[in-house]
């Protein structure tokens, strides 16, 4: 996860947007609040909150994270489609 974060933080400062921190080490990682691991009911109220700040009419999440195994994720992967989807039917 860091070394996509950085690679973004270094793409878009070079083109003068200030959008993603650079993240030295996992301290800062999870003190940014970018990575955020959660549960279904807690990922159903982070959503909510978001949807209440900014209108949205689709939800966009990296569903395999940089390095995480496609055939590890697929259990999380059915949990968020079981879990929270439904809930913004």
């Amino acid at each position: 996860m860091r070394y996509q974060i950085n690679l973004y933080h270094e793409w878009l400062t070079k083109a003068g947007q200030d959008l993603f921190p650079h993240v030295p080490d996992d301290a800062a990682l999870k003190q940014s609040g970018l990575l955020q691991i959660l549960t279904p009911a807690d990922a159903v109220r982070a959503i909510e909150a978001y949807a209440a700040e900014v209108p949205i009419e689709r939800y966009y999440t990296w569903t395999v994270p940089p390095g995480f195994a496609v055939k590890r994720m697929n259990e999380h992967l059915e949990l968020f489609a079981t879990k929270v989807i439904p809930h913004f039917r």
